[in-house]
């Protein structure tokens, strides 16, 4: 796996494909570059493209994890976020195999490892604090809908709830710039575990239709 140097630390990356446009892909918590293996293939025939390991004290839900003492006993002893929240129908519909639970459950041996985890529901914004989290939030909103130039693609699951749901959904259409929603039909919070080709299939199309990609090689499916 190649790194870069990123401020005072270091950015992981897997790199395949062909072509000149570079196509990045960039996983959640509490997963990894994993959770691309089988959407990459749909489009690396005809683009560049990197799976990023995001730095572990960068990636890192809910209010109650924000709890003294709770959150830690949690994410930190009972490692909840991969042992139970990871392979719940909610995240993964169609299961999640022992070989690849094994591969999310890698990075995080001890409670010290999974102390990532639990902050990122410590940084996320309530009652605009932390305060210069609220901030970047608001200039990425700011950014999304004044930005026609740039195109984007926000693709949805069937009975999405939560930042999937559809009042979310029509808030990003009547929001953000250029945005094109397709749906991919049913998955959970890990979409790319249960559809991983619809992905890959409307990520490419995507690509396609703003001619960021080579032509299609014949032997593609």
């Amino acid at each position: 796996m190649r790194t870069v140097a990123v401020i005072d630390s270091y950015l992981a990356h897997t790199e395949t494909g062909e072509g000149e446009t570079p196509v990045v892909f960039l996983h959640g918590s509490p997963t990894s570059s994993h959770i691309w293996r089988n959407v990459i293939p749909h489009v690396a025939d005809r683009a560049r493209v990197l799976a990023a390991e995001l730095p572990q004290e960068v990636i890192d839900h809910s209010r109650a994890l924000r709890t003294p003492g709770l959150g830690e006993r949690l994410l930190l002893e009972e490692n909840a976020a991969i042992e139970y929240a990871l392979p719940h129908p909610f995240a993964v519909k169609t299961g999640l195999s022992p070989q690849d639970h094994d591969v999310y459950r890698a990075p995080y041996p001890d409670p010290a490892s999974r102390r990532p985890l639990l902050q990122w529901p410590r940084e996320i914004p309530y009652d605009r604090e932390p305060a210069d989290v609220a901030e970047r939030m608001d200039a990425y909103g700011v950014w999304l809908a004044t930005s026609p130039e740039v195109p984007k693609l926000l693709l949805t699951v069937e009975d999405g709830v939560g930042i999937a749901s559809p009042q979310i959904v029509d808030w990003a259409r009547r929001n953000i710039a250029a945005l094109e929603v397709e749906d991919i039909g049913p998955a959970g919070h890990q979409a790319p575990e249960d559809q991983p080709h619809a992905i890959g299939r409307a990520v490419a199309g995507w690509l396609d239709r703003h001619r960021l990609l080579a032509p299609a090689s014949s032997s593609r499916t």
